[in-house]
Parts: structure tokens; C-alpha cells; sequence
């Protein structure tokens, strides 16, 4: 069982500043995961999550400043279970990211 069910609330770390947000997992019955990704006023679920241990990728599109956004956030979990390090890379670039269980 993975450590990333749950909340974790998030800092992306931008040129224009960081950018805070909350993401949830969820694990289904079957061993799939989804959840949703808010940000900025926008709350959308993810397109796809794949989880191999502590390391994840979650793939989103949303709808931010009237503009479609489309990005992967691809992080690992800490030895702790409830810190996590990474980056998210959108068609603008690569921003690190850190986020804490909530």
C-alpha cells in the first residue's frame, strides 16, 4: 500500500513566485488511483495517476487564468510517508515542488 492516499497540500516553486495548491489520491478497489488537483481557483480531477512504490506521476489539465494547462507532477514520496519532493513540467518548463500530507 502506497503512502499516497490522502490531502497534501503543495508548493510549486515558479519564476513568477510560489504557487500553493491541494491534491488528493485515492486508490479504488481495482488498483486504479484518481483524485482531483485544485489550484488557483480551479479544481479538476487527474487524468491519470501511476504509483510504483513511493514514486508517483499524476498527469491533469485545468483551467487556470482562462487557460487550458496540461502538465505531469512526478514525485516521491519521503521515508517519513507524509512528505513528498519532485517537479511538476508543463509545456512552460520544469518547477520543483514540495508538499506535505495534510
Amino acid at each position: 500500500m502506497s503512502n499516497l492516499a490522502g490531502t497534501w497540500n503543495s508548493t510549486m516553486k515558479t519564476p513568477m513566485g510560489d504557487m500553493q495548491g491541494v491534491w488528493f489520491f485515492e486508490e479504488a478497489a481495482d488498483g486504479t488511483w484518481g483524485g482531483t488537483n485544485s489550484a488557483m481557483g480551479s479544481s479538476d480531477p487527474w487524468i491519470t495517476v501511476t504509483v510504483d512504490g513511493d514514486n508517483f506521476t499524476a498527469d491533469y489539465e485545468m483551467t487556470m487564468m482562462g487557460m487550458k494547462m496540461a502538465g505531469v507532477v512526478k514525485g516521491v514520496i519521503g521515508a517519513d510517508g507524509t512528505t513528498a519532493t519532485g517537479q511538476v513540467v508543463t509545456s512552460m518548463g520544469a518547477s520543483d515542488f514540495t508538499a506535505v500530507k495534510a
